[in-house]
Parts: C-alpha cells; sequence; structure tokens
C-alpha cells in the first residue's frame, strides 16, 4: 500500500488489482474504478495494475502516475521482494545526502546489490536526472570499467575522443545518481573512472558495491550488516521472529518456494537457528529456505549442522562468513544427482548469462546429454535456487549469481575438466558467430544485433580464453565478430582481438590469416583509419594471390577497392574494380558480379548514363538474391553519387528509394540515408522539405544515442 501511495498525487484515490478484482459487483452506485494502466513500484519487482477511484466529490484529473515507468532509470526488474533491510535502506539513503560517494562494503552474498537497488528507487521523486545502474560483475579486462559505464548511460564513443572525455562530458551538467555493482574484482579501474566522475561532473553521485573499499579522496564506506538475527537463546513467537530481516527473508522465500510453510510458534525457534546458522547472510538463505520442499525444518538445521562440524572440525564460532557460504554451497552441490553436478559446473563457463542451446552443446561434453535433459537439469537447478533466469525479448536465458560461478568454476578445476569446458564454450561461441555472421547481410539490424549483444561477455571471455589457450579457435572467433564490434562502434576492442590473434607465436593458416586483415580494413576504415586500412587490405590481397582462391580474392579487392573509393584514389581503384569485375564473370557469382559493378560505377570516369544502368542493374540483382543491406549500401553509392554528379531530380528520386530500403533494414543506415535526402531536397531547392527531413534525422540519431544498453538497435 505504501509502494502504491508513493505513485499517486494529493486527493488521488488509487486501487491495486487485487483489490480491483474483490470489488468487482460490489461497488456504490456512480462509482467506477478508471484503469490506469500497469506499473512499476518501487520494490522494483513485476508491475501492478492500477485504478484510481472515480466517485462524486473526488477530483478526476491528476498529473501521470510517478512510478519508475515515467521517472529516468535504468534498474533492472526484480523477480523476488525485498526483504529485511527497510530500515538500513533508509540509512543509506540518508548517508548519500552527505557524501559524493558512498561503497556499501560487505562479504559476497550479503544482498550488496540488491539493498542498492532498492536504496536508488527510494530516491527516485522525479526531480535530477534520475538514477542509472552499472553491472561490472561480467567484465575481467579493467579498460572497460569506463565502457560500461558508456553502455549503461546509452553514448557511443567516437573515434576523436577516449570514453572517459565523452562519460564526463556527459555527466558535466547533470544532477544524477551512478551506481556502480560488484567493484571488487576490479578496483583500480572503478575507482579511477570513479575519481575522474567525481572530479569533473559537481552535481553527480555514486553509490558502488565492493568486497573491499575503493581508496578514492571523499569516499563513505558503509559496511554491510548480515541480516538481523534473534539473540540465541531466545524463545520467540512467529510475529516476534519475523521482525528480524533473516527471519522474514526465510520466511518469505521458503513460503516462495512451498505455499504449504508457514513461520509459526512451534517452528520460530528451529527457523531463527537455521539463520544463526547461516550467519545472517542474504545468499545464503535464499538458498537454504527453499529446501523446505524436501526437508522439514528440524531436517534442514541438522543436515547443517553436520556439515558445519565437517568443515570446521567442530569449530562453527570461528567460521568466517565466506567459508560458510562454501559449506552451503557444498552441501547444496553434494544433494545433486550426477548429472545436475555436471551441468552446474560446467556452467560456470558462462558469463553474463547463456542459451539451453549453449548450455546442450558446452554443458554436455562427453556426459551423453540430450538437449531435454539439458533442459530438465537446468529447470531443476532454477528450482534449488543455483541458477537464475531471466527473459531477453522472446528468449529465456539462465545465469549463475557470481559466488554461484566461482563455486562451479572451482569445482571445474578439481575435476579437472576446467580445459575442455573452456574449449567447448569457446568453440561453441566460435561457430554461433560465424553462423551470426553469415546472416548478417540478409537479416534486419534489430533481429541481427539483439541475440548477439546478449552473448557480448561470453565473446570476450571465449576470445580471452581461446587467444592464449588455442590461438586458431580464438582467430577465428575474433576475425568472425568483425561486423558485431563495428555494429556496436566498439571498432577498438575488435581491432584489439584481432591484433592479438596475428600476434600469435602459433603460425596461423593463411586463409585465416586473410580473413583477420579483411576483418582489419573493414574496422580501421570505419574509424577513418584509412593508410592503415589499406595496408591490411592489401595483405589480405597478397595471401588470396598466393592461395589461388579466385572467390577470396574478388572480396579482397572488393574491400580494398571501398577503401581506395573512401580515399578518392581513382587510378588504383580503376585496377582494383577492373579485375574484381573480370574474376567475378569467370567465377558466374551473381552477388559478386553486382558488387564488382557497383565498384566500377563509383568511379569518375565512367559515363553518367552508364553508371546509373550499372548501379540500377546490380541493385535489382542483390535485391532479388534478398541481400537487403547490400543493396541499401549499394544506393547510398548511387545516391552520393548522383548528389555529386547527377541532376537534382535524379538525385532526390535515388535517395528516396534509398530512405525506403535502409527504413526496414536498420535505424543506423535509415540515418545515413536521411542525410543524404535532405542533400538533395536542397538541391532541388525545396528548402522546407530539407529542413524537415534534416531535423527527422536529427531526432532519430538522438533516439538511437539515448538508448539504455549500447548497441541496441
Amino acid at each position: 500500500m505504501a509502494r502504491l501511495l508513493a505513485i499517486g498525487h494529493g486527493g488521488q484515490v488509487l486501487v491495486s488489482g487485487v483489490t480491483t478484482d474483490l470489488v468487482q459487483g460490489e461497488l456504490p452506485a456512480k462509482t467506477s474504478l478508471r484503469d490506469l494502466g500497469e506499473h512499476r513500484l518501487k520494490d522494483l519487482t513485476h508491475p501492478e495494475q492500477v485504478y484510481q477511484l472515480i466517485a462524486e466529490g473526488l477530483p478526476e484529473t491528476f498529473p501521470p502516475l510517478r512510478s519508475l515507468d515515467s521517472l529516468p532509470n535504468n534498474l533492472p526488474l526484480q523477480l523476488t521482494s525485498f526483504v529485511g533491510r527497510e530500515d538500513e535502506v533508509a540509512e543509506i539513503g540518508a548517508l548519500i545526502g552527505t557524501t559524493r560517494l558512498l561503497t556499501l562494503v560487505g562479504t559476497g552474498g550479503i544482498g550488496k546489490t540488491r539493498t542498492a537497488l532498492q536504496v536508488a528507487a527510494e530516491l527516485l521523486d522525479g526531480s535530477g536526472d534520475g538514477v542509472w545502474f552499472v553491472d561490472l560483475a561480467p567484465l575481467r579486462d579493467p579498460s572497460l570499467v569506463v565502457h560500461e559505464v558508456v553502455s549503461a548511460l546509452g553514448l557511443s564513443v567516437p573515434p576523436e575522443k577516449t570514453a572517459t572525455e565523452v562519460v564526463i562530458g556527459y555527466l558535466k551538467p547533470r544532477r544524477l545518481l551512478l551506481i556502480l555493482d560488484n567493484c571488487e574484482h576490479l578496483v583500480a579501474a572503478a575507482a579511477s573512472t570513479i575519481d575522474a566522475i567525481l572530479r569533473g561532473c559537481p552535481r553527480v553521485k555514486v553509490l558502488a558495491t565492493s568486497r573491499e573499499g575503493l581508496n578514492v579522496s571523499g569516499e563513505s564506506v558503509h559496511r554491510m550488516p548480515s541480516l538481523g538475527l534473534p539473540p540465541e537463546g531466545s524463545r520467540l513467537t512467529a510475529v516476534q521472529a519475523s521482525a528480524y530481516g533473516a527471519v522474514a527473508l526465510f520466511a518469505e522465500r521458503a513460503r516462495a518456494a512451498d505455499g504449504r510453510f508457514a513461520l509459526t510458534d512451534q517452528n520460530a525457534v528451529i527457523v531463527a537457528e537455521v539463520c544463526r546458522r547461516l550467519d545472517g547472510i542474504a545468499l545464503a538463505i535464499e538458498l537454504a529456505a527453499p529446501r523446505v520442499k524436501v526437508l522439514a525444518v528440524e531436517q534442514l538445521s541438522r543436515r547443517l549442522n553436520e556439515r558445519f562440524r565437517i568443515l570446521t572440525g567442530g569449530s562453527r564460532n570461528a567460521l568466517p562468513r565466506q567459508q560458510t557460504m562454501r559449506a552451503l554451497i557444498d552441501w547444496s552441490y553434494d544433494l545433486l544427482s550426477e548429472g545436475e553436478k555436471i551441468v552446474f559446473r560446467r556452467a560456470g563457463t558462462f558469463v553474463g548469462g547463456f542459451t539451453l542451446e549453449a548450455a546442450a552443446t558446452v554443458c554436455d561434453g562427453d556426459a551423453g546429454l540430450d538437449e531435454w535433459e539439458i533442459l530438465e537439469i537446468l529447470s531443476t537447478l532454477v528450482d534449488k535456487s543455483l541458477i537464475a533466469t531471466e527473459i531477453q525479448g522472446s528468449q529465456q536465458r539462465y545465469r549463475l549469481l557470481e559466488s554461484m560461478r566461482e563455486y562451479a568454476r572451482a569445482r571445474l578445476t578439481e575435476s579437472a575438466e576446467l580445459e575442455a569446458t573452456s574449449y567447448a564454450h569457446a568453440a561453441y561461441y566460435r561457430t554461433y558467430a560465424k553462423q551470426q555472421r553469415d546472416e548478417w547481410d540478409v537479416t534486419p539490424g534489430a533481429q541481427w544485433i539483439a541475440p548477439m549483444l546478449a552473448e557480448i561477455d561470453n565473446f570476450r571471455a571465449a576470445l580471452a580464453w581461446s587467444l592464449e589457450a588455442d590461438p586458431i579457435v580464438g582467430a577465428e572467433l575474433a576475425a568472425a565478430l568483425c561486423r558485431f564490434f563495428d555494429r556496436l562502434a566498439l571498432q577498438e576492442e575488435g581491432l584489439r582481438w584481432i591484433e592479438t590473434a596475428l600476434a600469435a607465436e602459433r603460425e596461423l593458416p593463411k586463409p585465416l590469416e586473410g580473413d583477420l586483415n579483411d576483418a582489419r580494413l573493414t574496422l580501421l576504415i570505419n574509424q577513418g583509419r584509412f593508410e592503415a586500412s589499406i595496408a591490411a587490405g592489401l595483405r589480405a590481397l597478397e595471401i588470396a594471390r598466393e592461395l589461388e582462391d579466385d572467390r577470396r580474392l574478388v572480396v579482397s579487392l572488393l574491400a580494398l577497392s571501398l577503401a581506395f573509393t573512401t580515399m578518392g584514389r581513382e587510378d588504383e581503384l580503376s585496377d582494383l574494380a577492373d579485375e574484381a569485375a573480370a574474376l567475378a564473370q569467370t567465377l558466374g557469382d551473381e552477388l559478386l558480379i553486382s558488387r564488382a559493378n557497383i565498384m566500377q560505377a563509383t568511379r569518375e570516369s565512367v559515363d553518367t548514363q552508364r553508371r546509373r544502368e550499372m548501379f540500377s542493374t546490380s541493385i535489382a540483382t542483390q535485391k532479388r538474391l534478398r541481400r537487403q543491406r547490400i543493396a541499401g549500401l549499394s544506393l547510398m553509392h548511387w545516391t552520393n553519387f548522383e548528389l555529386a554528379f547527377g541532376d537534382p531530380a535524379t538525385s532526390k528520386e535515388i535517395a528516396l528509394q534509398t530512405v525506403g530500403l535502409c527504413r526496414s533494414i536498420e535505424p543506423t543506415m535509415y540515418v545515413r540515408s536521411l542525410g543524404m535526402l535532405w542533400c538533395a531536397f536542397l538541391q532541388a531547392g525545396d528548402t522546407a522539405k530539407a529542413r524537415a527531413t534534416a531535423l527527422e534525422q536529427l531526432e532519430l540519431a538522438a533516439r538511437i544515442q539515448s538508448r539504455s544498453t549500447a548497441g541496441t538497435p
């Protein structure tokens, strides 16, 4: 009720969906309930259907409800309610009012992240520029910390600026709260990023979570205590026990797992004892409570006692919290079947989540489990709170909490499976990246990038492992991800992986070296580094000639021709375009012929009428072959040349065709095509349409840049 009250306005009567169901048919005359739709409340769980009471004497018109949907934030939806730290949330909120950097410090699993999110939700009041959440848990490369902040803020980094400069420039005039979560494994990089933000952005405040302080000037540290526990030996009723956060959390989660569970005067003492044995650590309680489905509370208490005695030699009082967590996870792990153990520990190879298809390949190995068996095991592990689920778009993904992932990887090492599972992980994502690369020019941008974006942390982990352990797999993956990094404007990162692959001590097969140089050319040319791109293209061309592979040779010639076209080097372009066209004709490949003809048509020396015929015929072929993205790029070439050498009427006609096609491919191409269209309108003297189109281009570009996830199409 307090959550509902917080989103309303003075004089407004709000009713929850549950209450609305109860009063149907019972409302007085001339009284009704107006549906205000679903709204996210500040408990961060699933949206609530909200209604407004309409009755005589009550005002009817109010501003929009102040729910999370209407306030600037990217706070993630939580699958469970927030229990046990309400007073601490208020205390932390007050501390933020007195400092610009507050770090929540505590052991893993104690509840730092969930508390930080709840504090942020409570502080959202419609003033300022909102709260923004940055999750550092999936990262391993310190240089990516500031890029993760860029992504969370929905920004992009132009070639002439650093990521830090972009972040500072964006945040300097704004008043907001930035949350950096899970800093402990990247303390130095996180501290450096936060220090730069605090010094350059006077109205920004930072709330960080870590297992240790960040040692940044002006930092205030709040050490997160365990959840509240009843005094040892106390005899409490259910009402008295539930006033302690640890017991309240256990009861809530146990009830969610088994609707028959209830905290009673009879079991309250035992539940309190279980919570004490778990040291009031939130994650430990979250893992233990669902066991009430298969164990009575008394059995649960005895089993925990046995496990702790084994691990500590009877000295439970000296047990560090992390060791307590290990004990509980050991116990949960020991309860699993052999198949569940295999899937759980091998799932520790994934970073940032995974799909069923990925698990079926990576977690199976030599276990002989099919996809249906893997699905059944994953469902069981979700029920046992060892793996979490999340919905991204229309796809369900699985994710290990960071503590669970570290434990699973330790078990992989103990079982001598880490190397084999890491190879399976890298090999799976190499195959997946190659499949997606092959679909690049036939799949609309949003459809292509969304599933790839969900795997970015797995791509990075697979690259980091394979480029050291198996350079061939790593090099193949780096080459296959070229379009992906380019689409996300992460050309510099893509180039780092490629350069690492090319510098490997192990000699690469010539075709693979050629692929890497083709990928380098693409990334370099889109950074505006034309001379370097030509050097990469010349090496790819040299390799293609050595291999006597005509198809590869045509592709390399076309890529290099694009670089020469961009630089206006007509002489070199002519030779390359002629050779590519002749080879494509010999191969009889319609798509390659059409692409070679486009390169021919971009030459300034080509007769205007001949150029138009070549553009028209080639684009028609590309459309017939359903290569819409290539056709869109070809239309852009045509529009550029009409703007430079054609008449205004033709320029406008071709520009309109370009806009029509690019609109259906992806927003970035659509933005570029709008720029060409307003130039065509301007050439034709239609300043009103030129102005309107330019405004549309600017608005669309701003919307793309303001996405809360980098690379979201």
